[in-house]
């Protein structure tokens, strides 16, 4: 089938054009509904789709923990229209130029759209599922298929049952595309098929199961198994199922895949897999099929996690009809040389080297024991100290404490210099640490960095493992690189008072606001600015997700008295930021006309690196002069104006804001 055009689309989700493209002729190639599934790379040719959170939420049925993962998500299309051919909406968006196709529910017209044309795709569908490996065997595999012709894969881990709809239908009538699929985008009953919750929707030429272990919803591994492998409910006839042999209850497993398919073919490190591979003493993975050898990598270094999911990925190219050229295993090697899901991070603090490796992309059982197997082996100096930090894992139900008890147990013998406990759920297996090698536990990213922080005497490697959407644990590594400096050297001894001050101290935060404040007050004591003027508001910062947000509505027009009362008040990034580029004429303008002014007046270098005055990714920093010089400007001011910044505080929106900081 050929790409559908605009006006199918139209037809299909019964909509009405709001905007109408140029071309109705023109054809729709991806579709996104969340902002990073959005591709940046490919020009002007998204489908989004904007909905209200009433509509996510009975479409996707998402409860607990992810019910409030979405909102309603219109004003999104402002941020991102340059990468947009249409945008199907439900009610109309102000100040864009993207074509706006209007539908009443869009979760329903996404549906209309996967029902009527997912199924017409002329290409070849391989889904991946597992408890552990499941985006890393999906990246592999669509590497490798990309090598025999056009491919297409789920971004990220983006496997929700209404992610996998949507890359059903972005396949741009690739020769492959590569799905990845939660556990739980199998365990409902999508309308009009009986069983296997999404892949009913999909008709599938190879599928994967990477792993299974007890998981999410406090499942047991026997009940995962099952819903794990309902992936082959629509299986294309004699089409295989491919299956990691080193699943522990592999039998039963097996067993369920018999319900859809006997052509069930193994791959992994035992010797009775159909695709068997084994490391050799010099680091070579070999892999056989059915005994005859069909390649050889070198793969020293690799955790065995990536090892196994390298022969399920080759195994999946080898049953395509792939050739594993000489070429195409360099490639692959190389590539996967590069594929990891940890973040690694390397910094200098005082005159100690420090190594942080944080694998919070998500976690399992499965996950975590691998992971802590790869920080027992990870080879560190004889100066160096490993730390190992561990969160929980989401949506156990009652194997909660079962399964976070077997996780210290494992940290307990694990031969670490010491281990951390952090966040929710963690704080019930407390009882069962070992205290000598227990480090404490925490439940903000700034209490583990004053932890960590009280072992910098050495060298320290620190491994971070958990889900990052299940607690704050995610924040951990930025906050160690940002703050480990800042505790074990002279800048937290800032302080405003004391006989003996130190020209060395500093705060982290930079002086934009006060500057802003400042400026507006000399315009307004040079009568180039009056209270009652009205400033129209640029920018709604819709990007920015700060609760010190006081809700700007974009185009609403307040007056300088409303905004400068507001910026005395409260610290408001949007109230600073428009009230800059209302002063300055724009954004880089307001950055570059405020950075002059500190250097007029004499700031250290590092104190506007921000408008706003909150931290950056490059380092703000403010000594105590500098607060004296911009309290000096401040005191030019005339009276009636110096006046305003006695304002306590002030209401907006219905809400009364309460001054909590005494700088001016």
């Amino acid at each position: 089938m050929s790409k559908i055009t605009l006006k199918q689309l139209a037809e299909i989700v019964d909509g009405q054009w709001i905007t109408p493209p140029s071309n109705l002729n023109d054809t729709a190639s991806y579709f996104a509904l969340y902002g990073d599934e959005v591709r940046r790379n490919i020009g002007p040719e998204n489908v989004f789709f904007a909905m209200s959170q009433e509509h996510w939420r009975k479409g996707t049925g998402n409860t607990g923990v992810y019910a409030s993962t979405f909102k309603d998500n219109h004003a999104r299309i402002h941020t991102i229209q340059q990468f947009l051919k249409v945008a199907i909406v439900e009610h109309r968006v102000e100040n864009v130029t993207v074509p706006q196709l209007l539908v009443s529910n869009s979760y329903d017209a996404l549906q209309k759209l996967v029902t009527t044309t997912a199924n017409q795709y002329a290409g070849k569908t391989v889904a991946v599922t597992g408890s552990v490996g499941k985006s890393t065997t999906k990246r592999l595999v669509a590497y490798l298929l990309s090598q025999i012709g056009p491919t297409t894969s789920t971004i990220g881990n983006h496997n929700s049952r209404t992610s996998v709809k949507l890359q059903a239908i972005s396949h741009n009538q690739a020769m492959f595309n590569v799905l990845e699929i939660a556990g739980m985008a199998l365990n409902y009953q999508e309308p009009g098929c009986n069983v296997g919750g999404v892949s009913g929707l999909l008709h599938l030429d190879l599928a994967i199961l990477t792993q299974v272990d007890a998981g999410q919803k406090g499942w047991s591994a026997k009940k995962t198994a099952d819903v794990k492998t309902r992936l082959a409910a629509n299986l294309k006839p004699d089409c295989a199922f491919l299956v990691n042999g080193e699943i522990e209850n592999l039998t039963e497993t097996t067993d369920f895949i018999k319900r859809y398919t006997n052509n069930i073919i193994t791959y992994g490190r035992t010797p009775n897999c159909d695709y068997f591979g084994e490391v050799t003493p010099d680091g070579h993975l070999e892999i056989r099929h059915k005994h005859e050898q069909l390649v050889s990598l070198m793969v020293r270094g690799f955790d065995d996690g990536l090892i196994t999911d390298m022969i399920g990925a080759l195994a999946a190219y080898d049953i395509l009809g792939g050739v594993i050229s000489e070429e195409v295993a360099d490639l692959f090697d190389r590539f996967c040389a590069h594929t990891t899901t940890r973040k690694i991070s390397r910094l200098e603090v005082g005159g100690h080297h420090v190594t942080i490796i944080d694998d919070t992309h998500n976690a399992e059982l499965l996950s975590i024991k691998n992971f802590i197997d790869f920080a027992q082996h990870y080879v560190t100096g004889s100066n160096e100290k490993k730390l190992y930090i561990e969160g929980r894992v989401i949506n156990l139900r009652n194997i909660s404490y079962r399964t976070h008890h077997e996780v210290v147990q494992l940290l307990n013998n694990a031969g670490f210099d010491k281990y951390y406990l952090y966040g929710p759920e963690m704080d019930w297996v407390v009882p069962s640490v070992d205290k000598s090698v227990y480090g404490g536990y925490c439940t903000t990213p700034r209490q583990m960095a004053r932890m960590i922080g009280k072992e910098l005497n050495q060298d320290l490697v620190i491994f971070i493992k958990a889900d990052s959407r299940a607690n704050s644990i995610g924040q951990v590594r930025a906050t160690l690189e940002k703050q480990l400096a800042y505790d074990t050297g002279l800048g937290s001894d800032f302080a405003m008072t004391g006989e003996q001050q130190t020209n060395k101290a500093y705060i982290r935060l930079g002086v934009g606001r006060l500057l802003v404040i400042l400026q507006v007050l000399r315009r307004i004591g040079q009568g180039r600015l009056k209270l009652s003027d009205q400033i129209t508001i640029t920018n709604g910062m819709l990007k920015d997700h700060s609760i010190n947000k006081v809700g700007l509505k974009l185009n609403e027009r307040y007056t300088i008295y409303e905004l400068i009362t507001l910026a005395i008040t409260v610290s408001a990034p949007d109230v600073i930021l428009n009230l800059a580029e209302y002063l300055y004429g724009g954004n880089h303008q307001a950055f570059v006309g405020l950075q002059a002014y500190a250097k007029k007046i004499s700031l250290s270098d590092d104190t506007v690196n921000n408008i706003t005055g909150r931290q950056t990714r490059k380092a703000q920093r403010t000594y105590l002069s500098d607060l004296e010089k911009i309290g000096h400007e401040f005191l030019k001011l005339p009276n009636e104006v110096f006046s305003l910044l006695s304002a306590q505080r002030t209401m907006f929106g219905g809400k009364i804001y309460q001054k909590k900081i005494t700088v001016i």
